[in-house]
């Protein structure tokens, strides 16, 4: 089955700059990045549409845009960032995020930014997606974010076949989904870190080939570390696709080095994406880029998903969908209109007793 995964992961440009300086006027500051998309908004939507996002950018959409929104920076019902969190953003299936935009009246459009990346921590954590409970000790799935600001390849033995390896070992480190046991040795969720990520290629003329990524897992209470295969790999624009068992469970996504002229260079990286969340909303939809049914891409302000608009604030990406609520059965009806200051749509309960 790798030989197709190999075809896909063909790159060209992975290893080179790729420049996007001539463009380099669409990438300023944050906080411009929302005025550029004030002149689409304006142009392009009505000023009775509401939008949906992450709770931290409505008082953005509101103020800037002069748009409604379900949720903002006031969190005037906790319980709604619960539901957004869970059931959308990390939801994890059609029913679930479908059937709570429909809770919350249809917002027409979803806005995910750059920044949000870093944040899905949050909406694991919010949303009670655990990689391990064991009732004293916690830990939510999130993304690992991998670099290696050199761009020299490393000398191992582990990997053969390959003219280099590429290791990348800074960042934000991720934590392993699931146990994995390696000539008789337990390497528990708990207690091992995916260190970094080595991503062995073969070059052939102007091309490029990946071959499969690795993790070097490191176990914190006995100091010990191994290397591991990814169980699958994510394509953008393509999706997520199955490689092998019994290694990580989980997929791990290229991100190409980018000329950002002025602004620097955004180095080759990976994103770890734990088997948990490689179903959910946020990973197809935005990570990946994958099509999915209802949602419309109708702006995309161009950022490359790289390491730099991930983790530098100066360089943001923003994408917006336009959510269509046609032709779909809902297993629940919207949540009544709030009366008398009474919180009718905050039943977090209610919901995950039907959705999961």
């Amino acid at each position: 089955p790798y030989a197709f995964i190999a075809v896909v992961l063909i790159v060209l440009l992975v290893f080179a700059n790729k420049s996007y300086a001539s463009a380099i006027g669409y990438y300023p500051l944050q906080e411009k990045q929302w005025d550029v998309a004030t002149q689409w908004v304006e142009q392009n939507t009505n000023k009775e549409d509401v939008f949906t996002h992450w709770w931290d950018y409505g008082y953005w959409v509101q103020s800037i845009w002069n748009r409604t929104t379900i949720f903002d920076g006031g969190n005037y019902h906790g319980s709604w960032n619960q539901i957004n969190a869970r059931f959308i953003m990390t939801g994890t299936n059609e029913t679930q995020w479908m059937n709570a935009l429909h809770w919350f009246h249809e917002p027409k459009y979803f806005v995910i930014v750059s920044d949000d990346v870093m944040k899905f921590y949050q909406m694991a954590r919010i949303g009670e997606r655990d990689i391990w409970n064991d009732g004293k000790n916690y830990q939510s799935a999130y993304y690992g974010i991998y670099y290696d600001p050199r761009g020299y390849p490393v000398k191992t033995n582990a990997i053969s076949g390959y003219d280099k390896v590429y290791e990348l070992n800074q960042g934000s480190i991720g934590v392993m989904s699931n146990d994995v046991t390696v000539n008789g040795m337990l390497w528990p969720a708990k207690d091992t870190l995916v260190a970094s990520i080595l991503l062995p290629v073969n070059s052939t003329g102007n091309e490029t080939q990946i071959g499969p990524g690795y993790g070097v897992v490191y176990n914190k209470k006995t100091r010990m570390t191994t290397i591991l295969p990814f169980n699958c790999v994510c394509v953008e624009n393509k999706g997520c696709f199955n490689i092998t068992t019994g290694g990580i469970d989980g997929c791990y996504m290229v991100l190409p080095k980018v000329d950002f002229g002025p602004y620097g260079t955004s180095p080759l990286g990976a994103i770890y994406i734990p088997g948990i969340v490689r179903d959910s909303l946020f990973t197809r939809l935005y990570l990946v880029n994958e099509t999915i049914p209802h949602f419309k891409l109708v702006y995309d302000n161009g950022a490359p998903m790289c390491v730099t608009t991930i983790l530098d604030k100066r360089i943001m990406g923003m994408r917006i969908w336009e959510i269509d609520y046609s032709n779909y059965s809902y297993a629940i009806d919207e949540c009544p209109v709030e009366e008398y200051g009474v919180d009718t749509c905050g039943n977090y309960t209610y919901l995950k007793s039907i959705l999961g």
